[in-house]
């Protein structure tokens, strides 16, 4: 799953956790990172970090402390940046970019390539999604354009509806078929569904990363013209990843850039901790097993590529879009990039001048 965006001002930043047990981890963590937490409580914030003066590399960090902020409310986090009240939004919400670069205030940085998936997660085990017809006709019904061009305004990479973009070596295909509502409902008709007995679904959404609610009213409206009635449930945000996702049959999920290695396994495996397809697959387990024991790069790469078509063509996961992540920066401050991974966060060179 993907992490909250968070917001710093120049008092605050990201220390590196090595060797450390879950209890230190959490209440008193120890490190080689470039800042040292100071008071840390798990359920307070600010938190506040202040400068390691024994860190490793000569002359960094250059800020003296930091602190992080996590603020879900897309207005709210704008607001705070407009203001100067924080210094950096580690990922600003797509719909409000416009009014971001018309500031002379902000500078706004993108991420080089796929970063975050955006996914809808249906259980392949449990009606109707256990019929492999209602999920290849969801997912045929899809214009992914629209979608990367409404949700996303064009910040991100059509998906393939596996762990895997398109755009990477990785990929089982570098084309993504566009969409085809025809074949859609003849799917549905072949699965017992029509005008008389229309496909009837609920999919629970919030705006657990920037762009999911406007994702699943967009998925709404699409295969509506396929004939699907899909009841859009929009929870807060803050209860999303504890009370819904993993406890109900269809809803918004999201992941963070992994190696191949990782990512078709993190989720997919039948001994995945976090099963949110329910795609419990022997035989798409010997695939990774196979992958990952395999010294020859060409090979292991091809068996990656099986498994992601299989994971397309057969699995649970509806992957219309990766997103790029976009940054927010006041002007006065420099030394910040965001990487592919939004969890790496280096604010090793950050400075910001008054």
């Amino acid at each position: 799953m993907v992490e909250l965006p968070v917001l710093i001002t120049s008092k605050n930043t990201y220390i590196v956790q090595d060797g450390a047990t879950p209890e230190t981890l959490n209440y008193k963590p120890v490190g080689t990172g470039p800042f040292m937490p100071v008071d840390f409580e798990v359920n307070q914030q600010p938190h506040k970090f202040v400068k390691n003066p024994n860190y490793w590399e000569p002359g960094l960090p250059k800020m003296e402390c930091v602190e992080f902020y996590a603020i879900q409310e897309a207005t709210t986090r704008n607001a705070a940046l407009l203001s100067g009240e924080v210094d950096l939004a580690q990922q600003v919400d797509y719909a409000t970019i416009t009014t971001l670069e018309s500031s002379p205030d902000v500078q706004l940085m993108v991420s080089p390539g796929a970063a975050t998936s955006m996914v809808l997660a249906m259980w392949v085990d449990t009606p109707p999604f256990d019929d492999v017809r209602v999920r290849t006709a969801l997912k045929k019904a899809l214009d992914r354009q629209v979608m990367l061009d409404t949700v996303l305004l064009g910040y991100g990479v059509i998906g393939d509806d596996n762990p895997v973009p398109p755009t990477s070596p990785y990929a089982w295909r570098s084309e993504v078929p566009p969409r085809d509502l025809e074949g859609a409902k003849q799917l549905l008709a072949e699965a017992g569904y029509g005008p008389d007995n229309p496909l009837k679904i609920d999919l629970y959404m919030s705006e657990y990363i920037p762009g999911a609610t406007a994702l699943g009213q967009l998925f709404k409206e699409q295969v509506a013209e396929a004939g699907v009635e899909v009841n859009l449930v929009i929870g807060p945000a803050s209860e999303h990843w504890d009370n819904v996702w993993l406890k109900f049959p269809f809803v918004g999920s999201g992941w963070n850039m992994r190696h191949p290695g990782e990512g078709l396994a993190i989720a997919h495996r039948s001994n995945a901790a976090y099963p949110e397809t329910h795609w419990y697959r022997e035989d798409y387990d010997k695939l990774l097993d196979a992958a990952n024991t395999e010294p020859d790069p060409a090979k292991r790469a091809e068996l990656y590529k099986a498994a992601a078509k299989m994971i397309a063509e057969e699995g649970g996961s509806i992957t219309p879009l990766f997103q790029k992540i976009v940054a927010a920066l006041r002007s006065n401050c420099s030394g910040y990039q965001p990487f592919i991974q939004l969890y790496r966060m280096d604010l090793r060179n950050v400075i910001c001048t008054p």
